[in-house]
């Protein structure tokens, strides 16, 4: 089944899914054995909002599929929550309740998340291994400064970094409330 959602997305971004799910294979060393076939999975089906659009975007539509095909609820939570999407909900006017349908508190899934988000961060478009800066570096040359993506990316930077720094870095962060720290950092800066 999962090779069938990918078929919908682009070659590119199917091959950029394939290699985060090779990095996060990677990672193995980092998760529980029983769950290392979940995150692997998770990896792989990261981006299928792209291929199944119903709102525009990608975390929370490719949250929604899942959901709706039975997935594991820990895969579907590091679906609708990978990789910063809580900055870019916001710059898109996208309320934090409309992640609620796929909170899940189960053991693991930040670890999930986590583990999903390092591998996002370090795979180039083309499924290559990349570092974090270089792929943040990429997504900000593809958008102008006012794209909703660009913002979101230059909101989130410093979290964005730390996750890309290894596969656990915000297995134990709850990414809702690291938003709402960084969005209140950036008011009282502003």
């Amino acid at each position: 089944m999962p090779a069938d959602l990918l078929d919908s997305l682009t070659p590119r971004r199917r091959a950029h899914s394939l290699g985060v799910a090779a990095q996060a294979e990677l990672a193995q060393r980092c998760v529980p054995a029983e769950l290392r076939p979940l995150v692997k999975r998770a990896a792989l089906l990261h981006d299928v909002g792209y291929g199944h659009p119903a709102t525009g975007f990608h975390p929370l539509d490719g949250a929604a599929l899942l959901a709706s095909l039975g997935e594991d609820p820990r895969l579907v939570q590091a679906v609708a929550t990978h990789t910063g999407a809580h900055w870019e909900a916001h710059a898109r006017g996208i309320a934090l309740a409309a992640f609620a349908p796929y909170d899940c508190d189960a053991e693991h899934v930040g670890l999930i998340r986590s583990v999903v988000t390092w591998a996002d961060l370090t795979t180039n478009p083309d499924g290559e291994p990349t570092v974090v800066e270089t792929r943040l570096g990429e997504i900000l040359d593809r958008y102008p400064p006012d794209h909703v993506v660009h913002r979101s990316i230059t909101s989130a930077w410093a979290w964005l970094t730390h996750a890309g720094t290894h596969p656990t870095a915000t297995a134990n962060e709850d990414p809702a409330a690291a938003w709402a720290t960084s969005l209140v950092k950036t008011q009282a800066a502003g």
